[in-house]
């Protein structure tokens, strides 16, 4: 959309401005949470969903926001941040998730992730450096893992997946993509390695141990 794509940032302040004017007059006189509020809220949150599913990304973005006024918190941040990818407009993502002061690793990961996937390797860097200034979670260093990988830094998304492991031993994705990258450098016993580790780990899914053991047998282990 050009006129979205033109006009973001104001839209985006603009927005802001409407939803806090509309929750300053929800609040009763002593300033505790009504429940006025509370449903208000929901109804928001309710119709920026059917908004998304619809595909009206824009309109989604804007009753989120109204919720958002009411309630701060990162699930509905993450949620503006990927509309605005589904409108293709990744720097305007990645505003989102600062000026909100989004925390939570698990979402920041996913957005970072999502905008690797989709070639913004320009955003994805900028957020994973927002990411890195947060606490070193297992899912922060898996991005920053998985875009060294997409860069071809097989050493440094390695190091980033191991760093993973030892933050979480559990996160047995980790171990699969240092294992192809491990493949991509021809260093396949230590990519079996990261299979085996995989094969025993009890916190493995059963697919992930299917790909692992195939990837054993196709690499003659």
């Amino acid at each position: 959309n050009p006129a979205l794509s033109k006009n973001s940032a104001n839209d985006y302040t603009n927005k802001t401005e409407i939803a806090e004017v509309k929750a300053i007059k929800t609040k009763d006189p002593v300033g505790t949470v009504s429940a006025s509020t509370i449903s208000l809220y929901n109804q928001y949150v309710t119709t920026g969903n059917k908004a998304k599913n619809e595909g009206s990304y824009e309109r989604a973005i804007e009753y989120y926001t109204n919720a958002l006024a009411l309630n701060k918190n990162d699930v509905l941040s993450a949620n503006i941040a990927n509309m605005y990818l589904e409108l293709k407009n990744p720097n305007m993502a990645f505003q989102v998730v600062v000026r909100n002061g989004m925390t939570d690793a698990k979402l920041i990961s996913s957005l970072a992730i999502r905008m690797i996937n989709s070639k913004y390797f320009l955003e994805g860097n900028k957020l994973l450096q927002y990411a890195n200034t947060l606490e070193k979670s297992s899912y922060i260093l898996f991005a920053n893992g998985y875009y060294s990988q997409s860069q071809e830094q097989y050493d440094a998304a390695v190091k980033y997946y191991k760093d993973a492991m030892t933050a979480n031993p559990a996160d047995v994705s980790s171990a699969y993509y240092a294992a192809l990258c491990y493949e991509e450098q021809g260093k396949n016993g230590e990519a079996v390695e990261m299979y085996q580790y995989i094969l025993s780990n009890s916190s493995s899914p059963d697919n992930m141990k299917k790909q692992a053991s195939a990837r054993i047998e196709k690499l003659g282990n």
